[in-house]
C-alpha cells in the first residue's frame, strides 16, 4: 500500500534514483519478513523502530515504511527527499 509514493520517485528521480526506487519496489513486493531482525538482514543500513522503517536510497532520498511483521503488510508512508521527511524519533526539549 502507498506504492504510488515510490512510483513517483521512479518517474521523477534521476536515473540512479529511479533504478533504486524500482529495485526497492520489487524487493518490498516480494519480501516476507516476520521480524525486525529478518528485515535488518536484508537492509542492514535501515533504521527500524518498532513497526517504523526508514530505508535510505541515496544521500538525499529515503523511504519511510510501516511494517506489520505478523501479517506481512507494508505501507509506504513517505518516499522522497530527506530534508522534507518527518522526524522518526522523539526529540527532548523545552517549550519556548
Amino acid at each position: 500500500m502507498g506504492i504510488g509514493r515510490l512510483c513517483e520517485l521512479k518517474k521523477h528521480g534521476d536515473q540512479g534514483l529511479a533504478a533504486a526506487a524500482a529495485v526497492l519496489h520489487a524487493e518490498l513486493a516480494d519480501g516476507a519478513w516476520t521480524s525486525k531482525e529478518e528485515f535488518l538482514e536484508a537492509y542492514p543500513d535501515a533504521l527500524v523502530e518498532d513497526s517504523k522503517v526508514r530505508i535510505f536510497l541515496d544521500v538525499d532520498n529515503l523511504v519511510d515504511v510501516t511494517v506489520n511483521f505478523v501479517t506481512g503488510m507494508m505501507l509506504i508512508d513517505y518516499a522522497g527527499r530527506m530534508i522534507q521527511a518527518e522526524s522518526r524519533h522523539a526529540v527532548k526539549g523545552r517549550a519556548a
